[in-house]
């Protein structure tokens, strides 16, 4: 018991030093006027990841209602409350972002939009809805007899919030993903921004809930994939069965999503639209895009219509990683080519490993501290 306090405690305190580190070095280094036309850019690319992997929580718990699925449990509420938790992490990184980088981030575009006000009002709306759908839930639970009203309740403000989503995430993918690159549209670019940000997020549920596992041991008793030799983990493996299905079925809709929008454009060969898209395959991008390729589709695809691996907690856990840092680099790309050619050097650098980690550690307080609050329903 002590042991396992232990190690609390010092990862609490390794993630709070990360943290004041990564605010420090950012401040500095924006304060200093250092690098901005990259700095600022970054800071997009790490707010579109992790405000739509974050958003995308409780899209698996309302999508998951609303096609009445039985397997579910607990990841439904694991993502309800990864996106309730990060609220106010998305709505500050936002609010840094517009206050402190607009300038550099709209610097290639001739008059800037005003992006402030739609984004945050559809953010607050997204948010509040979300909560009202996780009290619902919350009361749901705590019924021991239902008269069906909490349900179309439920099933009312799940369609809700997935509308919500999509309304915010389009709007974001518009400001933040298109409308930075001049005269360049793309019809299908929202919805590939939400497929990506969806399957980041199914990704990530698992992530979170596998740690929470180890952490309580579970993890070590739902690795063995044979039913028949391990009766008391039956429930576990079929439900471990089913999330790598689903994660396999992202795999492929992102795929998707990434040919329709390429093969369009390409096929239509007009030079101010092709121009993007090259310069995210090209030169010193080349080979982050074939490791995105490979670590978002490659490998999950491979590995995940193998029924031992989407059985496996840890196999399926290092895939939930790797899709992660997939679409990370699939974000890193949108941005980053339009401001550099200096490819994956940006990333080595110590303020931008220190954004990333800094970033990475208020999610996992926030979800891990913030996360108990919403558990004491």
């Amino acid at each position: 018991m002590n042991h396992k306090y232990n190690i609390n405690v010092v990862t609490f305190w390794i993630l709070i030093v990360l943290l004041l580190n990564g605010i420090i070095s950012f401040a500095y280094t924006a304060l200093r006027g250092n690098s901005p036309q990259t700095l600022w850019p970054l800071l997009s690319v790490n707010y579109l990841f992790i405000s739509g992997m974050t958003q995308s929580g409780i899209i698996f718990s309302a999508v998951m209602r609303v096609v009445r699925s039985r397997w579910d449990c607990p990841f439904a509420k694991t993502g309800e409350i990864i996106t309730l938790s990060t609220a106010p992490l998305c709505l500050i990184l936002f609010v840094i972002l517009y206050a402190g980088g607009a300038g550099h981030i709209y610097s290639k575009v001739s008059a800037p939009p005003a992006i402030f006000w739609r984004n945050i009002l559809t953010m607050l709306i997204f948010y509040a809805i979300s909560y009202f759908y996780y009290h619902s839930c919350a009361l749901k639970e705590s019924t021991v007899t239902d008269s069906g009203k909490t349900d179309k309740r439920l099933n009312i403000l799940a369609f809700a919030v997935i509308f919500l989503y999509v309304i915010h995430n389009t709007i974001t993918a518009w400001d933040l993903g298109m409308i930075i690159i001049p005269d360049w549209e793309s019809t299908i670019f929202p919805p590939y921004f939400w497929a990506g940000s969806i399957f980041a997020g199914t990704a990530f549920i698992f992530i979170v809930r596998g740690i929470r596992m180890a952490d309580s041991g579970q993890l070590k008793g739902i690795t063995n994939c044979d039913i028949n030799k391990d009766k008391a983990n039956t429930g576990w493996i079929i439900c471990l069965d089913h999330m790598g299905k689903l994660i396999l079925g992202f795999t492929l809709l992102w795929i998707y999503m990434f040919w329709s929008q390429y093969i369009v454009i390409w096929y239509g060969d007009i030079p101010r639209l092709t121009g993007p898209l090259q310069r995210q395959m090209s030169g010193n991008y080349r080979e982050m895009f074939l490791l995105m390729i490979i670590i978002t589709f490659i490998i999950p695809f491979i590995s995940l219509i193998q029924k031992r691996i989407r059985t496996s907690a840890i196999a399926l856990l290092i895939v939930s990683i790797l899709i992660c840092i997939g679409i990370w680099i699939n974000r890193y790309l949108m941005i980053l080519p339009l401001y550099s050619n200096d490819g994956i050097q940006i990333i080595l650098s110590y303020t931008v490993i220190s954004l990333i980690l800094a970033i990475l550690s208020a999610s996992i307080l926030l979800i891990k501290y913030s996360g108990i609050c919403f558990l004491i329903r």
